[in-house]
């Protein structure tokens, strides 16, 4: 069996996690002995993972100068003395670096694009260089890696993956009528996110839509502001803070749009899990993003922080049943024939046997 050592910074709504959620328990049934190391705190996936026989050791780094999770770490490697070290994310990467240890280091960077004007930036060029082989999730991905120095021979493309799920029980909540039109958000309520645009536009949409509802899953530290906000624009009737959830299906069940309006390039596995789920999407126009929506087809891309554009495609959806039910279903139709999880763990395991 081989034996490898995944490294990520936290088991969050992030699509790194998202992705390592889906793809190991995939490649252990290959045969693969996995393992995860989370760098700083665990999410809602670790508990899946769990349950899939891949355990999961969190370190729970907090400060630069604590370096007991270093230390953790390195005892850890050579416990198991893994074959193969993945780091997933430029954060995991260092960590890979700086804890030492034997084993073939492969990379997920998930580069943004703005890497090269950050502080680390001849650091970083440096530990890709060091890398076996480098995994491009999408062709945009594979361009930035190689205009920050990955090698063409270095850098393995492939299309991000998920398994199509089967229909789920749309959740009920107190306060949430049945008839009510619902939008939904998912990921770390970091101000990155965009979800204070949420509720900009969610105001817009009230005047006209008096049964319209924002839930909001998962958490983190604008959580309070965020709720602040609401209680001030539109009421906390209309917006659902329902904290993390380890199964979105029931959530996505229950929307009829989900919005993706992060400021920065994020939402990435939100998108694909809602388009899986055949909801229509309206997200940034980031490159990534489109290249999993088609735009006007499986979903609408609107220009990060237009709050207006966001409530004016939002209300075209919202006014046309039919509309919503054919990018639903041409979207689950592109996950299938574009992102299918089986082909990237083909694609994964050639990675690793080369």
């Amino acid at each position: 069996m081989t034996r490898i050592l995944n490294l990520v910074d936290r088991l969050d709504y992030h699509a790194l996690a998202r992705q390592l959620r889906d793809l190991l328990p995939v490649l252990r049934a290959r045969g693969q002995d996995h393992r995860v190391v989370v760098l700083e705190e665990a999410g809602p996936w670790q508990g899946t993972l769990e349950r899939a026989g891949i355990p999961v050791e969190v370190l729970h780094h907090r400060w630069t100068t604590d370096l007991r999770p270093l230390f953790r770490l390195r005892a850890l490697r050579q416990q198991f003395a893994p074959k193969i070290v993945h780091a997933w994310g430029l954060g995991a990467l260092r960590w890979a670096a700086l804890s030492g240890g034997g084993g073939t280091l492969m990379a997920t960077p998930a580069l943004t694009g703005s890497e090269h004007r950050s502080w680390g930036a001849s650091l970083h060029r440096r530990l890709l260089k060091r890398a076996d082989r480098l995994l491009a999730l999408g062709e945009t991905e594979r361009q930035r890696l190689l205009a920050f120095g990955g090698r063409p021979e270095q850098v393995v493309l492939a299309a991000p993956g998920i398994a199509l799920p089967q229909p789920a029980v749309p959740v009920e909540l107190e306060g949430l009528p049945a008839e009510a039109h619902v939008i939904l958000c998912v990921g770390s309520q970091v101000q990155r996110a965009g979800f204070l645009d949420s509720l900009w536009a969610l105001d817009i949409l009230r005047y006209i839509y008096a049964d319209l509802h924002l839930i909001l899953v998962g958490t983190g530290p604008e959580r309070h502001r965020l709720e602040r906000f609401a209680r001030r624009i539109v009421g906390t009737r209309f917006v659902h803070f329902a904290g993390e959830q380890e199964d979105l299906g029931p959530w996505l069940a229950r929307a009829d749009v989900v919005w993706s309006p992060g400021r920065v390039e994020t939402g990435l596995a939100t998108v694909l899990e809602a388009m899986a789920m055949g909801r229509p999407v309206i997200a940034g126009a980031w490159p990534r993003l489109a290249e999993l929506i088609v735009e006007g087809e499986t979903g609408f891309l609107v220009r990060s922080g237009d709050k207006v554009a966001l409530a004016r495609q939002t209300r075209l959806l919202l006014e046309n049943e039919s509309l919503r039910q054919r990018l639903g279903e041409a979207g689950r139709q592109r996950v299938a024939d574009h992102f299918s999880l089986a082909r990237l763990a083909e694609v994964v395991t050639e990675m690793y046997r080369g």
